[in-house]
């Protein structure tokens, strides 16, 4: 910082022009020898005269020394802003270093500080996530080996299911062993009941057939008409005495063309929807070999027997039947 106060000194104000006026008068007067009175009245009005410049010329010489320490002072103040100024200038610089210096320490110490908790929560969630991944691999493999007895128990109780199916079906194909039924004849055709019409229509189809004894006879579900109001023929359904009877039609129908009114008349064994299913899955390929010059036989419950030249096929399903097809077009 520039040092002010030597700037500030300044010489020893120089004598007064007037106060040496004063000071030679003074002097003048004490050497003057004793006068008269009208020249001492002259001598007072010429010293009067002459205090009365020396007091302009002392208030001359205050004005100018006024202005001049007026214009010392500005000057003063103009090197004191300037100086301040250049301090300030200096001293910025060094105040924002210590200012950012204190906030990086203050912002450091806290990023260190939130680094330290995260850091803490972090090991606390991997230690948490660690357990869940444990438990988890532990519900899996628990999870894994149910599934493997499910599924196992599924397979079992599937093929259980199936046995059971396929016993209950038996069992309901043993109950309809005596039933026959009979497709194509005509809607009321019969004129008092069907079980009279059937006692006195079979002997007439199969001269040859012998006695047989119906118990009972009826047409299957509601009647129906079709689009032009006429009555659609319903399928009739009879029981017979014994299953020998049963059994000695369906031959007779086979080697026999029964009719009527211009219609085939078919008889075909009763058996359960099940079994039902099982040997209409066969149709398809049964038609498709008959073309072939196959010869058809579908054997209970739902075993299809193919021959032709004297050479036997047993197939058990219709996906066996298509790949047999198959193999004959190669």
């Amino acid at each position: 910082m520039p040092n002010l106060r030597g700037q500030t000194n300044r010489q020893p104000p120089t004598p007064c022009p007037a106060d040496s006026v004063a000071a030679s008068s003074k002097q003048a007067t004490n050497k003057q020898p004793a006068t008269s009175p009208s020249a001492v009245s002259v001598a007072t009005t010429a010293s009067s005269n002459k205090t009365t410049n020396a007091d302009n010329v002392a208030m001359a010489a205050g004005l100018e020394k006024t202005t001049t320490s007026s214009a010392d002072n500005e000057e003063l103040a103009v090197l004191v802003k300037q100086a301040v100024a250049e301090a300030i200038k200096e001293a910025i610089p060094t105040l924002v270093e210590d200012v950012v210096s204190q906030l990086t320490d203050k912002t450091q110490a806290l990023v260190d500080a939130q680094v330290a908790v995260f850091r803490g929560e972090m090991v606390a969630i991997r230690a948490e996530i660690s357990k869940c991944v444990d438990y988890m691999e532990k519900d899996e493999n628990r999870v894994e080996e149910v599934d493997s007895r499910l599924s196992s128990s599924v397979s079992k109780l599937a093929e259980k299911h199936a046995q059971l199916e396929d016993k209950i079906a038996d069992m309901e194909d043993r109950l309809r062993r005596d039933n026959i039924r009979v497709h194509g004849v005509p809607e009321n055709a019969e004129t008092l009941n069907v079980l009279v019409f059937l006692t006195d229509a079979i002997p007439r189809w199969f001269p040859n057939l012998g006695p047989v004894e119906i118990m009972r006879a009826h047409r299957l579900g509601a009647p129906k008409e079709d689009a032009n109001g006429k009555p659609v023929s319903r399928t009739i359904i009879f029981k017979l005495l014994r299953f020998t009877d049963r059994d000695r039609i369906l031959k007779a129908a086979r080697g026999a063309a029964v009719e009527m009114e211009g219609r085939p008349i078919r008889f075909t064994p009763d058996y359960s929807p099940h079994t039902f299913r099982r040997r209409l899955a066969f149709s398809e390929a049964m038609d498709a070999l008959q073309k072939l010059n196959f010869r058809t036989f579908l054997l209970y419950p739902a075993k299809l027997k193919v021959m032709r030249g004297g050479v036997s096929h047993f197939f058990n399903t219709p996906r066996e039947v298509k790949g047999f097809i198959n193999s004959l077009g190669e």
